[in-house]
């Protein structure tokens, strides 16, 4: 599996470092943990995930997804095994997993990075 490039991923940890969470307590119904596929369909599906800064990730309904920061990467995603994958354009893909917590949000990348995400 390929990685999106290093730079988009360090640029992604600089902006969210600094970024708040809001919870959404509809999606799962306040349970804590990493969200199962019903659970992240639920949340994800034609939301934007906000991670500081300048820095989101749209999961558009028709399966398109868009992440921005300082360039934009496209892509299609699916669910699977609890995970949100990513097929981008430019043929590399990842897998993801949210995880609610007491103050909302987490992304959690393949290598166990943890981004706080606001989601809405």
């Amino acid at each position: 599996m390929k990685l999106i490039p290093h730079i988009a991923v360090a640029g992604l940890a600089v902006v969210v470092a600094a970024c708040t969470t809001t919870p959404d307590t509809g999606s799962n119904n306040g349970r804590l943990g990493v969200l199962n596929t019903n659970e992240l369909r639920q949340l994800l599906v034609g939301q934007t995930v906000d991670f500081g800064g300048e820095s989101q990730v749209t999961y558009f309904a028709d399966g398109r997804y868009e992440y921005r920061d300082s360039r934009t990467w496209r892509g299609r995603y699916t669910f699977r095994n609890n995970q949100v994958c990513v097929q981008f354009t430019n043929g590399s893909s990842r897998c993801d997993r949210y995880e609610r917590t007491r103050n909302g949000y987490v992304l959690i990348n393949g290598r166990g990075a943890r981004f706080p995400a606001s989601v809405g």
